[in-house]
């Protein structure tokens, strides 16, 4: 390139400008010198840098992919570049252009580095691990891709993993708040919060005012009950940060299965409610007691009371009373009721032109769902000569036959996730519903509150919620004699609607596909397989101890269970090993879709069923396919799922009246073949002639009761147990 003397005053004073911060005329002097020589690369290249400092993304990538294309060996061009065109969302540019840098910084762990976040963005996360560990491997301490994979690894499930890397970090970075306020929320994640606690000490110590440590200070505190100290810090963290604490109190659910409440006594139910999802029974028996405390202050205390939706259902697992339930319950149904958007309406009774009633039923799981899967063919049995079905839609994550099935099967079909629940109120009442049936209670996605504004004259729980509400605003509870035996009506806020056989439905279509040999399933070929496929949150100390005494008794045998969680699996093979029985034994059944998962049961021999909250739909599958179901009579509606079951099925050999008798009625079938596939052939007759899996019957009995509810409604009578025969 011919010497210029003007280019080179011109070059020379912009550089001066670009080190004393004087962006703006860094800029306008390089962008001279592009003008004076066009093709000078690295004229190009600095005016990106400086248009970058000056705020200017995409005029700064525009300078950067000049200087490329002048000179595609530009050491520092294409990783610059990619770096504006992060910055502007446009990231599958940006990973060609790192891809490009690499190609000539071959092994640079930061340029590696970025590819990896940029690849996260994408979606792309296995792509991405694959970047922070060739970034590793070129420099094992570099900050970034320990921070961003320790990052990944926690989002992805995998906190041992994410904890090493953080560890790391902190290592060799020690001053650095975010480090240790990672270390903080992946212990968090592995339910080590004293550990938390200490790297959030940590972190605010470095940082005083990072509100998140501070918020997440408060998490930690509210799990250890120190519920004074855990409202302090959580009030520090909205101060700090008054428009992001909501997404503090996102990010800082850690893995829980609802999003986590600022209600520091909430906070410690879920804290200590999510170990139980997968199985981590430490201070089991504590935590029971102090939860019934609590349960108790709460009834006269507004400041101790427990009022987060997600916590009855976890709840129906755990050894309470029915009365202490029926507590919780009105708690919780109380700050609906107070909190609801819309005044409740007392509606009169009416007459539609077409003289039909009119059935809302409100769920978020039509869809691929338990409760989906049993719904599939309910609504196209109803009598449309007598009754419109409307279903409204809560949730929607998919196109799937299921959810296809159920709108086929409605008479109208309202998809609401994304309303407002005021919206769905009126719609409701827009409608003329005359009975509403909330099909999920307390569950993941419910909006109870639509209920307690009152949208339809009658309310009845029905499926997705197996217990009371404690709210006065839900009139019926359906139920059967056998799932809710005399004197356990007492116990529910709501009035009974008695079944005289079965209250789940059923689509009898499905048959089971051809069962895979168990060797595909890791199963021995030889062994006698005790089942239990029920989600790990129903398994418990005094169950899982039974089927640790069964596997010591009857040789050859395994327990083969659900574990969609890896932690599921690393805890309750830990607690197999304190009961002295090989790990090897048990056997971890992998998430499957509906249809192999189904499939599967047939390879079984016998099904457990659990104690405190047994097999609903999960039981049913297991029958429908075949394989026996041996359970226990247990004290409430959850616990007697499978004696309902099996009582409508018309085989009580399989009911036990005590967990001694469950037991060895187990053993005693695990060591004679012949009397338990005398079973699996009855069970292959009963279930074509019972009317457990008669579903239209079902629906002729339901639509029995809701004639009844609405005639006493007609007749401004208060609502009442309903018996069908």
């Amino acid at each position: 390139m011919t010497a210029d003397p003007q280019f080179d005053q011109f070059f020379s004073n912009a550089h001066v400008a670009l080190e004393k911060n004087a962006f703006t005329q860094a800029a306008q002097l390089f962008e001279h010198c592009t003008r004076l020589q066009p093709a000078h690369s690295d004229a190009w290249f600095l005016l990106g840098a400086s248009l970058d400092r000056c705020g200017k993304p995409l005029a700064a990538a525009q300078a950067f992919a000049r200087a490329e294309s002048i000179d595609p060996f530009h050491p520092q061009a294409a990783n610059a570049q990619a770096a504006m065109l992060f910055l502007l969302g446009r990231n599958e540019e940006a990973l060609a252009a790192f891809q490009r840098a690499l190609a000539r910084n071959l092994g640079n762990p930061q340029i590696l580095t970025n590819i990896g976040i940029t690849s996260e963005k994408l979606g792309r996360d296995n792509e991405a691990l694959t970047s922070y560990a060739a970034a590793l491997a070129s420099d094992p301490n570099h900050p970034g891709a320990l921070s961003n994979r320790g990052a990944l690894l926690l989002k992805l499930k995998q906190p041992h993993e994410a904890l090493t890397d953080h560890l790391r970090f902190v290592a060799i970075a020690p001053a650095s708040a975010i480090g240790h306020y990672n270390c903080a929320e992946t212990y968090g994640a592995l339910g080590r919060d004293a550990e938390g606690l200490v790297c959030c000490d940590a972190a605010l110590a470095r940082a005083p005012a990072h509100a998140k440590s501070h918020f997440l200070r408060g998490v930690f505190l509210a799990s250890a009950a120190r519920f004074a100290e855990a409202t302090t810090a959580l009030e520090a963290a909205r101060k700090l940060a008054p428009a992001t604490y909501v997404e503090m109190m996102e990010l800082a659910k850690l893995d829980a299965w609802q999003p986590i409440s600022v209600n520091v006594r909430n906070i410690y139910c879920q804290r200590r409610l999510d170990r139980l999802q997968s199985c981590n029974w430490n201070g089991y028996t504590d935590f029971i007691a102090s939860l019934e405390r609590m349960i108790a202050d709460g009834a006269h205390d507004p400041a101790a009371i427990i009022n987060h939706v997600g916590i009855p259902f976890a709840t129906l697992a755990l050894p309470l009373q029915a009365q202490t339930q029926l507590a919780l319950t009105r708690q919780i149904a109380t700050k609906i009721a107070a909190d609801c958007p819309t005044p409740a309406q007392s509606l009169p009774a009416r007459v539609h032109n077409d003289g039909k009633l009119r059935i809302g039923y409100v769920s978020p799981d039509f869809r691929n769902h338990a409760d989906g899967f049993l719904l599939r063919d309910f609504f196209r049995l109803h009598d449309r000569q007598t009754f419109a079905v409307h279903a409204y839609s809560l949730h929607n994550d998919e196109d799937s036959q299921i959810r296809r099935d159920i709108i086929a099967g409605c008479d109208v079909f309202r998809d609401v996730a994304h309303r407002q629940t005021t919206e769905i109120i009126d719609l409701i009442r827009h409608d003329g519903i005359d009975i509403l049936i909330d099909l999920a209670g307390y569950t993941v996605h419910a909006r109870p509150e639509i209920f307690a504004a009152r949208p339809a004259p009658i309310n009845i729980i029905y499926l997705g919620y197996p217990g009371t509400t404690g709210a006065d605003y839900i009139d019926y509870f359906v139920t059967n004699p056998i799932a809710s035996p005399p004197g356990q009506e007492q116990f529910f806020s709501e009035k009974m609607i008695y079944l005289p056989d079965n209250c789940f439905p059923y689509p009898r279509n499905w048959q089971p596909a051809p069962a895979k040999d168990r060797v595909s399933h890791g199963l021995p070929q030889d062994a006698f397989v005790f089942c239990s496929f029920n989600n790990a949150y129903k398994i418990e100390p005094v169950v899982f101890a039974t089927w640790m005494r069964l596997l010591r008794r009857v040789p050859h045998s395994v327990l083969w269970l659900f574990s969609p969680r890896p932690a599921v699996a690393e805890n309750l093979t830990r607690e197999a090993a304190a009961h002295g029985i090989d790990p090897a034994r048990l056997i971890f059944a992998p998430l499957l879709p509906l249809e192999e998962h189904l499939a599967r049961y047939q390879v079984a021999d016998l099904f457990l069923d659990t104690f405190l909250y047994g097999a609903g739909t999960t039981g049913m599958d297991a029958l429908w396919a075949g394989l026996p179901l041996l359970t226990c009579v247990g004290e409430s509606y959850a616990a007697r799922f499978g004696v309902s079951h099996l009582n409508a099925l018309g085989m009580p050999e399989l009911i036990t009246a005590s967990q001694g008798e469950y037991e060895e009625r187990a053993v005693h079938l695990a060591t004679h073949p012949l009397e338990l596939q005398a079973l699996r052939k009855k069970l292959a007759t009963q279930r074509e002639l019972s009317p457990l899996f008669n579903t239209e019957k079902l629906v002729r009995q339901l639509e029995a009761a809701y004639t009844q509810a609405w005639q006493r409604h007609q007749s401004a009578l208060s609502p009442t147990h309903i018996n069908i025969q």
